[in-house]
């Protein structure tokens, strides 16, 4: 039972050629500190058993050390290949979670009297006769389904969320992939014609590192997955080899590196452009054989960063001209790299400039999928390198929101940035939210909390009591990640290396506890829809077959994943490099995709972006979003929520550490804690997402004018403030 783990060298023969695949999300939890045990009852013999992390992108493997159904300890696993030992404190706390106070054991339905507790059976009657009622006298899109970042690390619940997009298209969806990167996709298909394309660092191989706005040793990783990040920064800088970190704060990332330069708030597209500017000009250093080859529309390439300047990068990224010179000699002298961006990139209103100039800057280089850059991952449980060649259109999808119809659709997803509109103005009557906490991550903080109390349905599916399930209709109480069987899935193309793992139960599944999939799959029975595999009903349905029928052809085979923690397989790295280039349009990168060198117009013919303060926000090590915010494994600390601010900057308003200071953008304000922080620059603000008692979205609004046109994501950090104490 568990995890397995093998390295495998040769390949496995006869995998069908066919495709299935999941689009990139993100998953919550949210986790039971130790009851007492009576010292008189025997003790039941203690046992070991592996699994892997389901809280972020780096799925580390775990050993569970239990007593019974009960978790003592969660460890990392010395034997897995890629995380050798690691885990963080999110994932050492999963026993917590797992055996929470608070942790949610029957489905409720809400009266005037309070929530009381009833049984499956009348749980989906009773929503079945609401949610029939409301689709036949206001329409099916007047139901929706948020996926928060919970779901996206339970396999079968998101696979089967998918499958009700495609079968039901007619509801409404969202999901966290609109809150914070849908830049990623956006550049990924302008570019290559493919939303599927996403570079992962290639650490064997590279010599020269370069990561904007990004901190794995807190986060683990944003499009490529970090297991064991300290170890894998030190080999970044080490050894002849060089890791250059801009970022508003010196993190610990930062402090690994072996040049750190602390970049202006909002200002990447500035350093971007100028080393583009510099590699395309007479001196060189561009791959002129690659570009000729493989790409279109250098020249208006050449003609975007014509103006950026040494002057004007050092103006706006407020850097010193000596380090802009200094990063650029590396470049030509590696003549490949690795880039990497983070939330402090993807969240901000350059989002989409920034992504594309990394992409340029990698191709212009001919760093992708070459030793010394990035590679893209084709996929174990998916096989991408089979899908037809890429020829997206123009990647903006119709409006899907009546009430914003500027906005455009992302994926046939619903942008979250027009959720309150649609509840305010009636189109939107039912909401599902799954794995996920609309309070701490949307905009207009006060505005999302208003429209939630008038759904006719809010049921909230989740692990644990929070704010959300105080507020809900209809709460419904989810397995955790160590009562389910699973499969990377979607995070399987962010690892470093061809690796495949899966997990069954690690605890004792509790009747009243039930998957995710299955729900979707009965509220879906309601209206004669059958989601799963083979047109099984969610009654008569085996998890581990489900899990078993997202492997079917891929490159692997259940049971061989079964019998070793987990599988790298060297040679799908080796025999699939360059399968996207092989697909690209004409076999070329689009090197100037005409919205975004709109946008990038837009920013360089406007007034410099430099002001005085601004806020960055940005997670913690402890927390994932929302979740373990009240929650550590035994022994462990908990973050903080504070402002954090410059010793210089506070000066200057009269806050003083550790006082109530107050945060205040054209939007609305935040109030809170102040920390004084020696690791961050003049002129950024530092606030962590994810507090209940620190809401990033109350200084964020989506209101008409302030979201991307090509999108629709709200800015979410780079946002100018001001501060006063309180």
């Amino acid at each position: 039972m568990g995890l397995l783990v093998l390295v495998r060298r040769e390949r496995r023969k006869g995998a069908a050629d066919t495709l299935h695949w999941l689009d990139r999300l993100s998953f919550f939890v949210t986790a039971r500190p130790e009851e007492p045990i009576d010292p008189g009852a025997p003790m039941p013999e203690a046992r070991s058993v592996r699994s892997y992390c389901r809280t972020c992108i780096a799925a580390c493997g775990v050993l569970v050390e239990l007593a019974g159904d009960r978790v003592l300890r969660v460890k990392g696993d010395p034997d897995h290949p890629l995380s050798r030992g690691y885990t963080c404190p999110k994932g050492r706390a999963m026993g917590e979670l797992q055996q929470h106070p608070d942790r949610l054991d029957d489905p409720m339905i809400r009266h005037r009297g309070g929530c009381e507790a009833v049984g499956w059976p009348e749980m989906m009657e009773d929503l079945a006769g609401r949610m029939a009622s409301i689709r036949d006298e206001h329409g099916p899109g007047s139901i929706g389904f948020y996926l928060g970042t919970g779901g996206g690390y339970d396999s079968l619940g998101l696979f089967v969320f998918r499958s009700m997009q495609m079968a039901i298209p007619q509801q409404s969806t969202y999901s966290a992939m609109t809150i914070d990167t849908p830049c990623l996709p956006l550049v990924s298909s302008l570019m290559s014609g493919s939303m599927i394309p996403n570079p992962v660092l290639e650490i064997e191989d590279v010599r020269l590192t370069l990561m904007l706005g990004t901190n794995p040793i807190s986060s683990h990783g944003h499009t490529t997955a970090w297991p064991n990040p300290t170890a894998m920064l030190r080999r970044l800088s080490q050894g002849g080899r060089e890791l250059w970190v801009a970022d508003v704060r010196e993190t610990k990332t930062a402090q690994a590196a072996t040049r750190y330069l602390p970049i202006r708030p909002s200002s990447d597209h500035a350093l971007l452009a100028y080393l583009i500017r510099e590699l395309l000009g007479p001196a060189g250093g561009a791959n002129r054989e690659h570009l000729a080859a493989h790409t279109m529309d250098v020249e208006k390439l050449e003609a975007a960063v014509a103006s950026w300047t040494l002057d004007r990068a050092v103006d706006e990224t407020g850097l010193p001209a000596a380090d802009l010179e200094d990063l650029l000699a590396s470049i030509r002298r590696h003549g490949r790299l690795a880039l990497m961006t983070g939330t402090g990139c993807s969240m901000q209103r350059n989002a989409n400039v920034i992504e594309w100039l990394s992409w340029s800057l990698q191709i212009i280089t001919d760093s992708f999928e070459k030793p010394g850059g990035q590679w893209f991952h084709p996929g174990m449980s998916n096989r991408f390198e089979l899908m037809p060649d890429f020829d997206e259109p123009l990647f903006r999808d119709a409006p899907l929101a009546a009430s914003r119809p500027e906005i455009p659709g992302h994926v046939g997803e619903t942008q979250c940035s027009s959720m309150i509109d649609e509840i305010e103005s009636g189109n939107l009557r039912a909401l599902f939210v799954l794995g996920g906490d609309p309070l701490t991550s949307f905009p207009d903080s006060a505005r999302i909390e208003a429209a939630l109390q008038k759904l006719e349905i809010l049921a909230v599916a989740d692990l644990v009591s929070n704010a959300m399930t105080e507020m809900a209709s209809h709460v419904l109480s989810m397995r955790g990640p160590l009562e389910r069987h699973d499969i990377p899935g979607y995070v399987e193309s962010a690892q470093v290396a061809p690796v495949s793992q899966v997990t069954l139960p690690v605890c004792e599944q509790t009747p009243n506890r039930r998957p995710l999939w299955w729900v979707l799959s009965k509220l879906a029975e309601s209206i004669g829809v059958k989601l799963l595999p083979k047109g099984v009903s969610a009654d008569e349905a085996d998890e581990e077959s489900l899990l078993r029928s997202l492997v079917e052809g891929g490159r692997l085979d259940f049971d061989e994943i079964l019998a070793a923690p987990a599988i790298v397989d060297d040679e799908v790295r080796t025999q699939m490099r360059g399968w996207v280039e092989k697909k690209l349009p004409q076999g070329r990168w689009r090197l100037a995709p005409q919205p975004i060198v709109e946008q990038f117009a837009a920013i360089t013919a406007g007034p410099s972006s430099v002001e005085r303060l601004r806020m960055v926000s940005g997670r913690q090590l402890r927390k994932m979003n929302s979740a373990f915010a009240k929650l550590a494994a035994p022994g462990e600390r908990l973050e903080r929520a504070r402002v954090h601010l410059h010793a210089a900057d506070a000066a200057e308003a009269g806050v003083e550490d550790g006082a109530k200071v107050r945060v205040t953008s054209s939007h609305g304000t935040l109030d809170g804690r102040a920390e004084i922080d020696p690791t961050l620059r003049r002129g950024a603000v530092w606030v962590p997402h994810g507090w209940a008692e620190l809401k990033v979205g109350a200084l964020l609004t989506g209101e008409r004018g302030a979201i991307d046109p090509l999108t629709g994501m709200v800015t979410q950090t780079g946002v100018v403030v001001g501060i006063q104490p309180l």
